[in-house]
């Protein structure tokens, strides 16, 4: 049994440390999967998406859902899928995300999407190897946004999440262990205009995303806060020649969330200490299409060097007519990581 209890910290262990985690400080959050970025696009560029294009790309539910906005196409959904601890040996663990979106009018857009982080089997037993219980641990996350635009360049967006962590269930050596719920908010604002730059005709863009700001959530008797963050990105887009476009994207995350934060602290108190010191992460990549058929991503990503989390990310996308494909893989290097070689594979149809 208290073997299975490690492995069970174990397996929180592994997924605290997988995450990107604009985890920049020792504070103690709980369900870090809700900043594991889930899509291929993203992900094959540093983890940026504050102020990416929206394009036809619904997984902007995650990175800023204000960018919807100004979507090209009417409605849109994507599912994504990726495996995880591959790398640790771990067969029956993976992330997978559904969202969509849909155009209500010139001003308003209502966005929704489902992720879903799978942790495999655990297997609870008593001290002579009995089996007691099998349990699938599992955490999920369902988020509804509402996006206006509130001008020709600038959109906000107001979204209401729901979260629930299932690690386990039932006492275990005086231990109780439940699934935990909680609910929390994410705004996103986003900026574009047309400027020049380098003598060229471009793009900008400014996004800044707000999210998990929301209950703690507990498994028992402990309750943990959500892992709220900040995120500031940048876009600029430039038109190579008629057909080739080139884009380089800049995005800071900090989690607002302070180091031994107390549990009985009140969120805007954590927030305002979780600044001192000022750990960021900081994430950039380049997408480069051609003709919007073709587009090859790189990016690269690194946080506070005490986390010692360093990679570099690659991937490819191809669009035929109303379907998109995208796939990503992550490099680490600085050490080994638990998403070290990680693929990730999404696909967006939409209706135009």
């Amino acid at each position: 049994m208290k073997r299975n209890l490690l492995r069970l910290c174990y397996m929180l262990l592994l997924l605290s440390l997988s995450v990107k985690l604009s985890a920049q400080n020792n504070s103690t959050t709980a369900v870090p999967f809700l900043n594991i970025v889930p899509d291929s696009r993203s992900s094959a560029m540093g983890d940026v998406g504050a102020a990416t294009s929206a394009d036809a790309d619904p997984n902007a539910v995650y990175h800023n859902a204000s960018k919807l906005a100004f979507a090209a196409d009417t409605t849109a959904f994507s599912v994504s899928y990726a495996p995880w601890f591959r790398n640790l040996g771990v067969k029956d663990a993976y992330l997978a995300n559904l969202s969509g979106y849909t155009v209500l009018d010139e001003r308003q857009t209502l966005a929704a999407s489902l992720r879903y982080f799978s942790l495999g089997d655990i297997d609870f037993t008593n001290d002579y190897g009995d089996l007691l219980q099998q349990y699938r641990a599992n955490e999920l996350a369902i988020d509804v946004a509402y996006i206006r635009k509130m001008s020709n360049n600038f959109s906000m967006s107001l979204s209401a999440v729901y979260i629930r962590s299932s690690m386990g269930s039932g006492n275990y050596n005086n231990l109780d262990i439940k699934p935990g719920n909680a609910i929390a908010a994410t705004v996103g604002m986003y900026f574009k205009d047309d400027a020049k730059l380098f003598a060229k005709d471009a793009k900008l863009a400014l996004g800044v995303n707000i999210s998990n700001l929301g209950t703690n959530i507990g498994y028992g008797t402990q309750r943990s806060f959500l892992p709220a963050n900040l995120k500031v990105g940048s876009t600029a887009e430039f038109q190579l020649a008629e057909k080739s476009m080139l884009a380089w994207s800049l995005d800071f995350n900090k989690l607002l969330i302070p180091e031994n934060a107390d549990d009985d602290m009140s969120l805007p108190s954590a927030i305002g200490k979780s600044f001192s010191p000022i750990n960021l992460s900081v994430g950039t990549g380049l997408e480069y299409w051609y003709d919007r058929v073709f587009a090859v991503r790189t990016g690269f990503f690194t946080a506070p060097s005490k986390y010692n989390l360093q990679y570099i990310t690659a991937g490819a996308g191809f669009r035929y007519n109303v379907l998109q494909f995208d796939l990503s893989y992550l490099i680490s290097t600085k050490s080994r990581s638990a998403n070290d070689n990680t693929l990730r594979l999404s696909l967006i149809y939409a209706f135009r």
